[in-house]
């Protein structure tokens, strides 16, 4: 019985470690853009890098580095839109 308590012991305790997330050596970051009510760029530090003044529901940083917006409804976009807009803010298209 104490042979079986011992090696039921040792299996769950392999189940408990096996679930456990793998921790990397150098913390992995990137940077990432957020759409929503905020739209902007966020670097591998947290940092805003780059943002967007309205609210949107969907984007895309386009191989070029521009970026492809779906913009939400407001005043300025009364049904909606899309921009593509340089980091630089630059409009080409809406």
């Amino acid at each position: 019985m104490n042979r079986l308590l011992r090696l039921v012991a040792c299996v769950i305790s392999g189940l408990v470690i096996a679930d456990l997330p793998a921790v990397a050596a150098e913390p992995i970051t990137h940077a990432f853009l957020a759409t929503g009510g905020q739209t902007r760029i966020v670097d591998g530090k947290g940092q805003t890098v780059w943002s967007y003044p309205h609210s949107t529901r969907d984007g895309w940083v386009l191989p070029n580095g521009n970026l492809l917006l779906a913009v939400s409804r407001n005043k300025d976009f009364p049904g909606g839109g899309v921009v593509e807009i340089t980091r630089e803010s630059k409009v080409l298209f809406e």
